[in-house]
């Protein structure tokens, strides 16, 4: 969980000062908005930092109404998107716009804690699949067959030709089968980084400084162990021959996977304080750091960490409450 005050540093995953309403912004920032929304359609990492920053200053310039301004505004140009190029290419830009509208929703409320967070990558992983399996249907095809079959295709193309090659393929598949959502989960995490960064850079400056998240103070919110005890649950369920088993045995993993980001940000936190507390040279601790990232994607050795941090509480953070009250 996240605790603490609301402005203490580094307790939040992007710690922000609140709008103060009043001010005046210049309409050439809505221009700004469409822009960016239009940059979405194109290249969505370069589009959500954009919107965010530019949304970011808004809000803080104008107050709260303007960010229903800004969302006007990307409604507005998503329709000519799909007025101009098709419905599809409006309805592309739909899921990276409501996730970063989200996310600047919450820094605004200075609110952007590990659950709500994880609320915008769920809406937002969501709606991709919603559009993605609304535009296949019409073209007769599934959403689940396409994108597993455009993954078995990397997969083929990177094995090569060969006995080995096959077999590799052949051990590959079920767990792509299993595992296709997570590719949406990965898309929209890097939409909502892309995002956090681009309104962390526009926010604006607390007594001269900006106060950025600490990875060393992350604390992962008691629901997510509930989570993944219920996605183990369903694992074990789906090889009992349950109905519908193919479905639980793909929600199940996928939401594994997922919630294994959080128990590894939490290891993350305790090897970054640790290596704070033995004061590693500038030059050291990322190395150290990319080193342990690297070994985690083999061994899940920082989300084992990270999991049992929960209850250990390795670096003495204050728990006395849930990061739901922490930002009421």
């Amino acid at each position: 969980m996240i605790q603490g005050h609301q402005n203490t540093p580094g307790t939040e995953l992007a710690p922000v000062k609140p709008p103060q309403a009043g001010g005046n912004a210049s309409p050439l920032w809505y221009v700004g908005v469409a822009l960016s929304v239009l940059v979405i359609g194109w290249y969505p990492f370069l589009g959500v930092m954009l919107l965010a920053g530019v949304t970011r200053i808004l809000v803080d310039r104008s107050g709260p109404r303007a960010f229903v301004g800004a969302v006007l505004v990307a409604i507005a140009t998503v329709v000519i998107l799909s007025v101009t190029f098709g419905l599809s290419s409006g309805l592309v830009a739909v899921p990276p716009l409501l996730t970063t509208l989200l996310l600047v929703a919450c820094m605004c409320r200075g609110a952007a804690g590990v659950t709500s967070v994880s609320t915008v990558v769920a809406v937002g992983t969501l709606a991709s699949l919603a559009i993605d399996a609304f535009t296949l249907s019409g073209q007769g095809y599934s959403v689940a067959d396409v994108t597993c079959g455009l993954l078995m295709e990397t997969v083929r193309a990177s094995a090569g030709n060969g006995i080995d090659a096959n077999m590799v393929v052949a051990t590959v598949e079920p767990v792509v089968t299993a595992l296709w959502p997570l590719v949406y989960v990965m898309t929209v995490m890097v939409n909502v980084l892309g995002a956090g960064v681009g309104a962390l850079v526009a926010a604006p400056r607390v007594n001269g400084v900006r106060h950025l998240p600490q990875i060393a103070r992350f604390d992962a919110p008691l629901w997510s162990v509930g989570v993944l005890a219920l996605s183990v649950l369903g694992l074990g369920a789906s090889f009992a021959g349950i109905p519908y088993a193919n479905v639980v045995l793909t929600v199940s993993a996928t939401v594994l996977m997922s919630v294994r980001f959080i128990f590894a940000a939490q290891g993350l936190g305790v090897l970054s304080d640790k290596l704070s507390r033995l004061r590693m040279g500038c030059m050291l601790r990322p190395l150290i750091i990319c080193f342990a990232v690297w070994v985690e994607a083999m061994s899940f050795i920082l989300s084992i960490v990270g999991l049992i941090d929960v209850w250990a509480n390795f670096r003495k953070l204050p728990r006395g409450g849930t990061d739901a009250e922490t930002h009421r």
